[in-house]
């Protein structure tokens, strides 16, 4: 009989013992059918047993390989690094290796270790990571590195040269105009916000109104007391000193004082410093009009219950009022005036690094928290520099006046922004976006003249 060669399609291995699979054949039909009359039994079933010996022969290394089902399956117990295995074979009390275990020398417990115990594991989970550098967006450590040494503690340092974190603020602050807030603060000056350009990308800008609930917010957060934002006038040139920090923000001085006492008013005192944050008037005061020239002057007089009550009445309706105190208070107002910010009990004149402690209350401004009609007394939130002393009659002199409530003022100290008009401010961490494209972004979205 010849021998006759099938190539047949393997479409099933399937194990069914030690070493031993089962090979499923798909035979081509047209050649079977041609060939089953003369040896059926030959091709009577269509699936063949078949020692393979070892495994299968055409996969290279099996036990390591893809194919074997069982690998990496952990088989005996990890031992542990830490804790040993004590053997009380033949004493339940002491242990057989008992001083194996007191040297350290005893075989290890199969015990799991806890990844506690790994500081690359527990460190950043538990005990934290720490990269300090001195401030926002700066990689220096100078501040930091005396703190750390003064603390003898490890702040962790940062050797990266990068800032730990970059905190980048996103508006552009336009204000209308810029002025002077002489007399009620003397050496001051102030801009009037007219809107927040909120930068994205030069391409995605938003505006934010003074009219948005959150405006006044905004402000307060991005130009804190003492902070020094970089001005930018669009047609004006005024001489705006680098050093000007700001004051405050959310209010505004009027046009014009309500109440004063000059420093020659009366001949006797007019008021004097009742508590630490008390004055009580004693007769009366004078109101503030102006003479020709515009300079204040001591207008009618008012009795101090008057003033006590129109001031109460004012403050519960939601109004804010301040008082300046000067060491000399002429009238007419004019000139250089020296504001009464340090005494017996505080001194709020300080300044530190250039930044001033109370940048408020270094102008001698003292907001009032209450108006007493009945005594005729005004207490204020703050303590004042002293508690003695007096006001007219040839001593201290003092600006009553109700601020403006608005959030779209920023006060400055160290400037007067005297003949200032349109333009903007930015925070020293604006974005770089902000910062490569100022005037491209306030021409095309703000009010900066486009023929600038």
């Amino acid at each position: 009989m010849p021998t006759v060669t099938y190539t047949l399609n393997i479409v099933g291995i399937n194990p069914i013992g030690n070493n031993v699979w089962q090979l499923e054949f798909n035979p081509n039909s047209s050649l079977l059918e041609s060939d089953v009359s003369t040896n059926p039994l030959t091709y009577l079933s269509c699936s063949s047993p078949v020692i393979l010996n070892p495994f299968l022969n055409n996969i290279g290394n099996f036990n390591n390989s893809d194919y074997n089902a069982i690998i990496n399956n952990v088989i005996p117990n990890r031992l542990s690094e830490w804790y040993q295995q004590i053997d009380y074979a033949t004493d339940q009390n002491i242990p057989v290796n008992f001083q194996q275990l007191i040297s350290g020398t005893a075989a290890p417990a199969s015990v799991q270790d806890s990844n506690y115990t790994s500081y690359q594991y527990s460190g950043i989970r538990y005990w934290g990571s720490k990269n300090t550098t001195d401030n926002f967006n700066s990689a220096l450590t100078i501040t930091s590195s005396i703190v750390q040494t003064y603390q003898n503690d490890n702040l962790g340092l940062t050797t990266l040269g990068y800032p730990s974190v970059n905190s980048f603020d996103t508006g552009i602050y336009e204000f209308a105009w810029g002025g002077g807030t002489y007399p009620e603060i003397a050496t001051g000056g102030a801009v009037k916000l007219s809107q927040i350009l909120n930068v994205n990308t030069t391409s995605s800008v938003g505006i934010i109104s003074p009219l948005t609930d959150y405006f006044s917010g905004v402000v307060d957060q991005d130009l804190p007391a003492n902070s020094q934002p970089q001005f930018t006038q669009y047609s004006t040139t005024a001489n705006i000193p680098n050093t000007a920090r700001v004051m405050t923000t959310n209010f505004g001085v009027p046009t014009i004082s309500s109440y004063m006492i000059g420093s020659a008013f009366g001949s006797g005192d007019a008021a004097q410093f009742s508590a630490v944050n008390a004055i009580t008037f004693i007769n009366s005061a004078s109101r503030v009009t102006t003479n020709s020239s515009g300079f204040y002057i001591s207008g009618s007089t008012i009795s101090k219950t008057t003033m006590s009550i129109e001031i109460s009445n004012s403050l519960a309706s939601g109004d804010r009022w301040f008082v300046t105190l000067y060491q000399d208070l002429p009238s007419p107002i004019q000139g250089t005036l020296e504001p009464l910010n340090s005494g017996s009990l505080n001194n709020y004149s300080i300044i530190t690094a250039g930044a001033y402690n109370n940048p408020v209350l270094y102008n001698g401004v003292y907001e009032v928290s209450s108006s007493i009609t009945s005594s005729g007394v005004l207490t204020f939130y703050d303590n004042l520099p002293t508690n003695s002393g007096s006001f007219g009659n040839g001593q201290n002199g003092m600006l009553i006046w109700k601020a403006i409530v608005d959030g779209t003022f920023v006060l400055f100290n160290g400037t007067t922004l005297s003949g200032v008009g349109k333009g903007n401010l930015i925070t020293p961490t604006a974005s770089p976006t902000i910062k490569n494209n100022l005037t491209y972004i306030t021409q095309t979205y703000g009010t900066n003249p486009s023929n600038q």
